[in-house]
This record gives structure tokens, sequence and C-alpha cells, in this order.
């Protein structure tokens, strides 16, 4: 009968992944109230159900998996929540004052579980392109997000123009020698010059792209029935766009230097952000430029 009670509570809390408040776990599983002690008690000591609160206030539970516990075996009572946080917030990890707000735990405390945490390979720590003193932990599976890292453009936190620069001559001189070139068939080519530490993608190669174009190097090339049909015969995609060297090259602003265009954190670039124009070392260097 202990059995089945407990896979009837399992069964029950697995169909509510973010947690099941108590009072609607006695409305959906009818259990005695030492029944009920003893099964929770038992999948909570084998990590299969964790508690939480929800935002009333209310004690809830929350299921997990035999993988999952088997993880939370190698966590004491004081790194569960932080685990749990960290693993909430996926690749863009959490940093120490968070998880201090998150918690309430003191700095002090926070550093010693964090610290025992990494020494036993549960979580990994990054210095982060918003801020070089801001520490960011996450989980030690998890790939840092392209706004922790800033990605390709980004060596050891600095912003790499060199090889925005590098990248944009390659592509011209592609280009001038194809003729058109689509962005799929640039970033092919960007693949075989072996200066990227790993392979680009092609949202990446638009960022070249985009100043190319920004700068009235280049222009698209119109979709005609012509080009649809050289696009097939030489395995390109129908409607890939396609790019050529433009015919008459007047730059007029030198956007080519312009940050913005192949930032990674253009999007969370706001007036008041954390990350804002005002505060930008790489727009001021463009504009103090642009006014020589």
């Amino acid at each position: 009968m202990e059995d089945d009670y407990t896979s009837a509570v399992l069964e029950l809390l697995s169909k509510h992944p973010d947690g099941l408040a108590d009072s609607e776990f006695d409305k959906l599983l009818e259990l005695s109230r030492e029944d009920k002690k003893e099964v929770l008690n038992e999948l909570l000591a084998k990590g299969r159900v964790t508690l939480l609160e929800t935002r009333g206030g209310e004690l809830a539970y929350r299921y997990q998996s035999k993988e999952r516990a088997e993880k939370y075996k190698e966590l004491t009572a004081n790194e569960i929540p932080i685990y749990q946080l960290l693993e909430e917030s996926g690749d863009h990890g959490l940093s120490s004052k968070e998880i201090k707000d998150k918690t309430g735990i003191t700095t002090v405390k926070i550093n010693k579980i964090l610290g025992s945490m990494e020494n036993k390979g549960l979580i990994k720590v990054f210095k982060s392109i918003q801020g070089k003193k801001k520490k960011v932990y996450m989980l030690s599976e998890i790939e840092p997000s392209v706004e922790i890292t800033g990605g390709i453009w980004y060596t050891e936190l600095e912003f790499n123009k060199k090889l925005i620069d590098a990248l944009c001559e390659k592509c011209m001189s592609f280009i001038d020698r194809k003729g058109t070139a689509t962005r799929k068939e640039m970033t092919l080519y960007i693949r075989t010059l072996g200066i990227l530490p790993g392979d680009i993608k092609e949202e990446e190669v638009q960022s070249i792209i985009n100043i190319l174009h920004f700068d009235n190097r280049i222009e698209p090339v119109k979709a005609t029935l012509e080009r649809m049909d050289e696009a097939a015969s030489k395995g390109r995609e129908a409607f890939g766009k396609a790019y050529r060297v433009r015919k008459v090259y007047e730059p007029e602003v030198a956007l080519l230097s312009v940050p913005c265009s192949y930032c990674p954190l253009v999007k969370e670039c706001q007036p008041d952000g954390v990350v804002a124009p005002s505060t930008c070392a790489y727009f001021k260097e463009w504009l103090d430029k642009s006014k020589v």
C-alpha cells in the first residue's frame, strides 16, 4: 500500500512541474495525515520531492526525476536553494548579489556556499562583458549566453574590432571574386579561413553584412527569375538574398566602426539600463572619431 501511495504522489506532482501547493495537494489526493507525512518525508529524503514556497507564502511540493535526485544527493541543505536558483537562471546565470537578493542569505555565507559548490564541480563562474568585475555563476553543464561572453566578437572580455575589420575585408574580396554571394555562402567561406576559434553562425555573419551594407560597400541583388535559376543550379537556397559589390562606393558616414551594428548586447541597451549608450566606451570612442 505504501508503494501505491508513493507512486500516486510522484504521478500527481509530475503533472505540476512548477510545484503544487499543499492545499491543492490535499484536494487532488486523499491521504490520511499520517500517510501523507510518511510518504513525503521518504520522498524528500530520497530527493524525489523538494519543498518551495508559493508567492502567497504557502508550502508547496515539486517533483524531481531520478536523475535530478542523484544530483541533489551531492548538495547540502544550504546548497539546494542556490542550486535551484542557478538551475532556473539557465545560460544567463546569477551574480552573488542577485542570489543574495533572492535568498536573503548573507554575502559571506553565499560566497562560502558557492566556493564549496564550485569545488565539487557543480557550478562554474564567468566574468561578464557587462562589467569586468562582475562574476556570474551557473551550473557546470550550461554554456553561458552571448549576453555574458559577448560571443565571437569579444576576446577576453574586450571587443575585437580588428577581427571585425578583417572579416569585412575578407567578405568584400569573396563577393568581388564571385560576383554575388549569399549569407550562407559567406558563412561557409569564413569557416574555411581558420581565423576563428569556433564555427561562425549565419546570424553572426549577418552583422558583417549589415556593416558592409550600411557603409554602402555592398548592395542586395534583386531576385530575378534568372538569378533563381542560377541559385538552383549552384545548389543555393532559392530565396537566399544575395549581395554584390556596390558599383559606386561613396561612404557618407563611416558606419563600419559603429559598435551598435554588431554589438551582442544591442537588444539590452537602454538609456537608463545597465548597458546604455551613455556609459558605452566603444560608442563614445566612435562619436569622438566622427567629430574629427
